[in-house]
């Protein structure tokens, strides 16, 4: 009987054990079972995550996480702009650039093109220098192994390549074998030539003719003669050049520009060495004084007999500190010059003579407080009786803005002046006029202040605007035109969305 309730109790012993492992088995089967479906959830909410960023992110984002920008990318050939260097010959001829370094000639009214000189022949790379072609197309002037010294200043090896002999000819310094020149440019008849060394300024005749030197103040630094110092590039030309050829090459006006008396700036430059470079120039604060600035002519004719005339400033600003802002030929015997006192706000225009150095007063510009823009370059009348220029005017209650202003040369201070445009709008530039049927061509803000479209306007009869871009090149607001000498078509650059370039009569012509 024991024996048997022992067997007993054995066989519930072992029931019990098996319902236990079986219970276990199964919990253990339902944990990893929810584990399993949390783990699901968990990749799907994940999944849903990743694919709301991904269509969320902008596309152009992800292409920059993909490639960010680096130093070097900035130099590569994608985001270097294609310069065509264009510039008219004459009326219907020009020169440009191709994006592969081609110098090219265009014929604007048949559209023919004809190389002058490929880019592979030289040993000059095309792409990275400046090029020029003389006034009887007969030789290329070119600039290369440029080196910078201030945005528009530098230094630069020139050459001569001659089109007809395919001949190559280095233009040397004055009494060096070899060098760096500050400026070379062609004048406007034949081959004529004016450089730069050392701050002086030298005049050629023509090609293989000995130079006449026609300053002897230059110093590097510190007097500069046709050409502008840091002050002058930055914030008054806006251009290194500092020299003004008359119609027929017979005459040039320079600045000089002394700046002896100017404070000394120090600029530590870091070129990548264990300490850094330190760069010393003039620089003018508010208070100190101002670099002296004259304006001198110099008669060409013969060269060998150059002589020097200085224009003498008006009476009201010869005793101050005084600004030049633009120089225009009127003639080949005067031009205009605008002078800004210190303070600016007296601005005056005047008409000199270059037999006697005389330069009379003709208009003036005043305010209590501060002139603006009047770095404008005036355009003359093709008689030679007229300025046209962007002068400032009340417009009502609207307050004033700047438009194009008549003024009469042969008309005292201020008399006779009157404006050809008028709105809530501003004239930033007079470009040209043409001299047959005597329309003006301005740039200004009609249609939006940040916009800037080519205008032209007739100056006889009702004085009728036309707008010439602003339905010329889709999505393009900022336009930049260089005419041709008698103002008969026009380079129109776009300097908006895309950097094109076009020659302009009635329709436009692309090249690259």
């Amino acid at each position: 009987m024991g024996g048997h309730r022992e067997q007993v109790s054995t066989n519930g012993q072992t029931q019990e054990n098996e319902d236990e492992e079986l219970s276990t088995g199964e919990t253990n089967h339902q944990n990893w079972k929810g584990m399993a479906i949390a783990l699901l959830v968990i990749i799907f909410v994940c999944s849903l995550i990743v694919t709301s960023i991904v269509l969320l992110t902008p596309a152009e984002d992800l292409v920059v996480r993909q490639a960010k920008l680096s130093v070097d990318d900035l130099f590569m050939d994608k985001f270097i702009i294609k310069d065509p260097g264009a510039h008219w010959l004459n009326e219907r001829e020009l020169a440009f650039r191709t994006r592969e370094g081609h110098l090219m000639h265009l014929d604007v009214q048949s559209n023919e093109t004809a190389i002058l000189l490929a880019n592979s022949y030289l040993k000059i790379d095309l792409l990275q220098s400046r090029f020029t072609v003389s006034p009887d197309q007969h030789f290329l002037l070119l600039a290369h192994d440029i080196q910078s010294l201030y945005p528009h200043s530098n230094t630069a090896l020139y050459s001569m390549y001659d089109l007809h002999s395919r001949e190559f000819h280095e233009v040397k310094p004055p009494r060096s074998e070899s060098g760096k020149l500050q400026f070379v440019g062609w004048g406007p008849r034949s081959q004529q030539l004016v450089l730069v060394h050392k701050n002086d300024l030298y005049y050629q005749e023509g090609q293989g003719r000995s130079l006449t030197r026609l300053t002897h103040w230059g110093e590097e630094g510190m007097v500069y003669c046709g050409l502008a110092d840091w002050l002058y590039q930055e914030e008054v030309l806006h251009s290194r050049k500092a020299h003004w050829w008359s119609s027929n090459g017979g005459s040039l006006a320079f600045l000089v520009i002394n700046n002896t008396g100017v404070p000394i700036a120090e600029l530590p430059r870091y070129t990548g060495g264990l300490y850094p470079n330190s760069y010393r120039y003039p620089y003018p604060k508010a208070g100190q004084p101002n670099p002296s600035v004259r304006l001198f002519v110099a008669g060409l004719t013969p060269p060998s007999l150059a002589t020097l005339t200085e224009l003498l400033p008006p009476l009201a600003l010869r005793h101050q500190e005084y600004y030049l802002l633009a120089i225009t030929w009127l003639d080949n015997s005067s031009l205009a010059a605008t002078w800004l006192n210190r303070p600016q706000n007296l601005s005056l225009l005047s008409v000199c003579s270059t037999a006697t150095g005389n330069c009379i007063e003709r208009h003036r510009e005043t305010s209590e407080a501060w002139l603006f823009h009047q770095h404008e370059k005036p355009v003359v009348s093709a008689d030679g009786e007229t300025l046209f220029l962007p002068l400032s005017t009340m417009q009502g209650g609207r307050g004033a803005f700047r438009h194009l202003a008549a003024i009469p040369l042969q008309e005292l201070s201020g008399q006779g002046v009157h404006f050809l445009t008028s709105g809530d709008w501003e004239v930033t530039s007079v470009l040209a006029m043409h001299p047959s049927s005597h329309a003006v061509y301005y740039m200004a803000t009609e249609t939006s202040p940040s916009h800037r479209h080519l205008y032209s306007v007739e100056t006889r009869g009702a004085f009728e605007r036309t707008c010439l871009t602003c339905d010329l090149l889709p999505n393009c607001s900022i336009h930049r035109a260089e005419f041709s000498p008698e103002a008969g078509q026009f380079l129109l650059y776009c300097d908006g969305i895309t950097l094109q370039c076009y020659t302009c009569r009635v329709s436009c012509i692309m090249f690259n």
